[in-house]
């Protein structure tokens, strides 16, 4: 997808943040993007404002940023590959919660769509956002 190569690795994690803060309160102030990302509010200005230029969210000066159809998409998928990762580096290699979400904000930048649907058919894996018939042939 055009606008999710041109979103780069933060541009993902600014995505998720923003889900889950409208899945949360109903909104993303950039306030509250900024703080859940541990940076400063002009930083999170600056990459709202290139997610809107993309047409991945809409902003609204002084009331926060909310996702369009496509950024919301492109979050959920994002989202999911990160819990996939998470869920598997957990229950197949054993790793803390911790280090699981360490490592899984890593490699779900890297792993392709096919590396992602093999962990999650191994893991059994399913989820309201599922796409790809990621739990297709398991037998959990």
């Amino acid at each position: 997808m055009e606008g999710q190569q041109a979103l780069g690795r933060s541009g993902r994690y600014y995505l998720e943040a923003i889900y889950e803060l409208q899945q949360r309160s109903g909104k993303a102030t950039t306030s509250s993007v900024a703080a859940r990302l541990g940076l400063s509010d002009p930083s999170a200005t600056r990459m709202i404002k290139k997610l809107a230029a993309l047409q991945l969210l809409e902003r609204t000066p002084c009331q926060g940023a909310r996702l369009t159809p496509a950024g919301e998409t492109l979050a959920r998928q994002a989202t999911r590959r990160r819990d996939v990762v998470e869920r598997f580096l957990i229950e197949v290699l054993g790793y803390c919660y911790e280090q699981a979400r360490a490592e899984a904000d890593l490699l779900a930048n890297v792993i392709s769509e096919e590396f992602e649907r093999r962990i999650a058919a191994l893991i059994c894996y399913s989820s309201v956002d599922s796409h790809a018939d990621a739990d297709e042939g398991c037998s959990c």
